[in-house]
C-alpha cells in the first residue's frame, strides 16, 4: 500500500480544486434528489380532476371489458355521431332483414339521432377491445353554450358501443333518425333495432347531450357489475393524464402532462427518476375512477386508490429532507458535515486563504 501510494502522483493543484467542485456539486445534487424524490400516496377520493375544453383526459390500462354505460334521463335525447366506424354483424344483419344494401366500405360515417317517449330512456354502453398499459381512451368536453358534448377517442384499442331508446310507457316511440354512409335508414327499423358499432384506434365517436339540465338526470356507469344484480361502480386503470388537448386525436400520448396520477402502493418511493413513467403504473396497485360528469364546457372525474400524483406538471414528492431536518440532533449532524465540507471546499479553492 505503501508503494502503490508513492507511485501515485500527487494532485495539482487545479486537480485538487476540480475535485472540490466536483465533491460540493455532487452533495447538493443528492440534497435535491433526496428532497426531490416522488412519493405515491392515497388519492381524495372526493376531488375532481377536471378537464376544459383546451384540455384533453386520458385513461389508460382499462380491462378489455365494458368502461361504462349511459343511461339518459327520461324523455331526454342523444345524438351520436362518428366519421368512420365499422358496424357490427348483428347490426347489419338487421339492416339485411329490413332490405337495406349493406355499406360498401369497412369504415363509414354513422349518425343516430335518438328521442324516446317521456318515461324512456336511452341507453349506451362502450366496451374496451384491449387490454394493455399502452391502450387507452381519450375524453374531451367539446360542448357549447348549455349543450354537453363528449368526444371519445381510442388510443392504441378499439371501442365497441351499443346504442338503442327502449320504449318507455306510452304506446308510440319518437322516430330514431339514422343515417350510415349518408343515407338514412328507413323507418320502423331505425327506430327499432338497437346499432351496434366499432370505433377502431385514433377515430372519435361525438356524443352530443340535449342540455346541461338534462345531465342531472342522467347517469354514467362505470366498469362492469360483477354480477347481474349489481350496479357497476368503478373503472380500474393504470394511470391517468390531463393535458393540452392534441391538435391530432389520432396521435398517441399528450405532449405535456398537467395533471394525473401513476397507480402504485401508497407509502412507495421512487427511488430511480424525479417522474414516474409508464412502467412504474398499474400492477397489482391500480387506481379506479368513481365518477364521470360532463359539462358544457368541462368534463370531471373522481379517482379513488393510490399513486404518484402530477400536479401543476410535476410530480408531488416526499420531502424527505424536509422530515428528516425535523429532528434537531439529524439537522445538527447535517449542519455539521455540511459546514466541514464547505470548508474544505473554500480551502481547497483558495488555498487556506482567509
Amino acid at each position: 500500500m505503501v508503494a502503490v501510494a508513492a507511485l501515485r502522483p500527487p494532485l495539482t493543484p487545479l486537480g485538487r480544486k476540480l475535485v472540490a467542485v466536483a465533491a460540493f456539486l455532487l452533495a447538493a445534487l443528492l440534497l435535491y434528489f433526496i428532497d426531490n424524490i416522488p412519493a405515491a400516496s392515497a388519492l381524495d377520493e372526493t376531488k375532481a380532476w377536471t378537464a376544459g375544453r383546451s384540455s384533453e383526459l386520458i385513461v389508460y390500462g382499462p380491462p378489455r371489458a365494458q368502461i361504462f354505460e349511459f343511461n339518459g334521463a327520461p324523455g331526454a335525447g342523444l345524438d351520436v355521431r362518428a366519421s368512420a366506424v365499422r358496424l357490427s354483424e348483428d347490426t347489419l344483419a338487421a339492416l339485411d332483414q329490413a332490405g337495406v344494401a349493406r355499406p360498401a366500405a369497412k369504415g363509414v360515417a354513422l349518425s343516430w339521432l335518438g328521442r324516446t317517449d317521456p318515461s324512456g330512456k336511452i341507453n349506451l354502453t362502450v366496451e374496451n377491445l384491449r387490454a394493455s398499459p399502452e391502450a387507452g381512451l381519450s375524453l374531451v368536453a367539446t360542448g357549447n353554450a348549455n349543450i354537453p358534448q363528449l368526444r371519445l377517442t381510442p388510443i392504441q384499442t378499439a371501442l365497441t358501443i351499443t346504442v338503442s331508446a327502449p320504449a318507455g310507457d306510452s304506446l308510440s316511440v319518437p322516430p330514431i333518425g339514422l343515417k350510415i354512409a349518408d343515407r338514412a335508414v328507413p323507418q320502423p327499423i331505425a327506430t327499432m333495432m338497437p346499432v351496434r358499432f366499432e370505433v377502431p384506434p385514433g377515430e372519435s365517436v361525438y356524443l352530443t347531450f340535449p342540455s346541461e339540465a338534462a345531465m342531472r338526470d342522467a347517469s354514467f356507469r362505470l366498469g362492469l357489475p360483477a354480477s347481474a344484480d349489481e350496479l357497476a361502480s368503478d373503472l380500474p386503470i393504470d394511470r391517468f393524464e390531463i393535458g393540452p388537448r392534441r391538435a391530432d386525436p389520432a396521435g398517441t400520448g399528450l405532449a405535456r402532462v398537467e395533471q394525473g396520477a401513476c397507480g402504485a402502493a401508497a407509502g412507495h418511493f421512487l427511488l430511480t427518476r424525479l417522474a414516474p413513467r409508464r412502467s412504474d403504473c398499474g400492477g397489482d396497485n391500480k387506481l379506479a375512477v368513481e365518477d364521470l360528469q360532463v359539462a358544457p364546457s368541462q368534463l370531471a372525474v373522481k379517482v379513488s386508490g393510490s399513486g404518484f400524483v402530477i400536479k401543476d406538471g410535476k410530480p408531488v414528492v416526499a420531502g424527505l429532507m424536509t422530515k428528516i431536518t425535523s429532528n434537531k440532533l439529524v439537522a445538527a449532524l447535517l449542519a455539521l458535515f455540511y459546514a466541514a465540507l464547505a470548508g474544505w471546499v473554500w480551502k481547497s479553492l483558495t488555498g487556506g486563504a482567509k
